[in-house]
């Protein structure tokens, strides 16, 4: 998986009730909306950088048809552009011709152009706006290397928890994922009621109690007196 799939397998299995989306009314596009996508743009390409080596690099923010920029390195490289547009922005007259000029700037600026992501960051409840929504969507929809993203998406995008977003991006590359290959099979190797010890002594490390376990404490544990009682 590369970086632009993982992206939009994010936004394809994340998403939030458009009712939330009003909160993008107080959200301004270069003070709050703009510092947002750059970290967590960042925060993802951490990520992806422990499975799939440092590919990839934020640029920064631009002025050239994008608010983001993400460089490919190395022979083969390319951007992968982000232009995000705020609730006020998206209430400004014009604004899909706007987005259709914007993504010709970036085109004549980076190349070679990877992907296009349009994130759009406004209140999916309001009625005139949706239309504005749909008519960005339906420019870009028979183009494949453009995505537009919409609010209940985009929320979802910047308000992720950490934790979550890693666990994603660990699920995505789980399979390719050394170190998790060797756990896996230094698992299956144990017997069962080995196993049994290993996840209480897991979960009580958890919990921040593995150290003053005794060995008494493993041998009143029911779990792993089953576990050896079924062998």
């Amino acid at each position: 998986m590369d970086l632009i799939e993982l992206f939009r397998q994010l936004l394809n299995t994340h998403t939030r009730p458009t009712i939330e989306t009003s909160v993008f009314r107080k959200l301004k596009h270069n003070r709050d909306l703009c510092p947002l996508l750059w970290h967590r743009c960042e925060s993802i390409l951490a990520g992806f950088r422990t499975y799939q080596g440092d590919v990839y690099d934020i640029q920064g923010l631009s002025d050239n048809g994008s608010d983001v920029i993400v460089r490919r390195n190395g022979d083969d490289g390319g951007f992968i552009c982000f232009q995000l547009k705020s609730h006020d922005d998206l209430l400004a007259n014009g604004v899909v011709q706007k987005v259709k000029a914007q993504y010709a700037d970036t085109i004549a600026a980076y190349q070679p152009m990877l992907h296009f992501f349009v994130v759009l960051a406004c209140d999916g409840t309001n009625a005139n706006l949706l239309a504005t929504v749909r008519a960005i969507s339906a420019h870009f929809v028979r183009m494949p290397c453009v995505t537009t993203v919409v609010p209940e998406r985009t929320l979802a995008l910047l308000t992720i928890p950490e934790w979550q977003l890693d666990a994603f991006v660990k699920t995505q590359f789980s399979e390719r994922d050394i170190v998790l290959e060797r756990a896996a099979r230094a698992v299956a190797a144990l017997s069962k009621p080995e196993r049994a010890l290993l996840l209480v002594s897991l979960w009580n490390l958890a919990e921040g109690v593995a150290e003053r376990l005794s060995v008494e404490d493993y041998s009143n544990s029911r779990f792993v007196a089953d576990s050896f009682r079924s062998t």
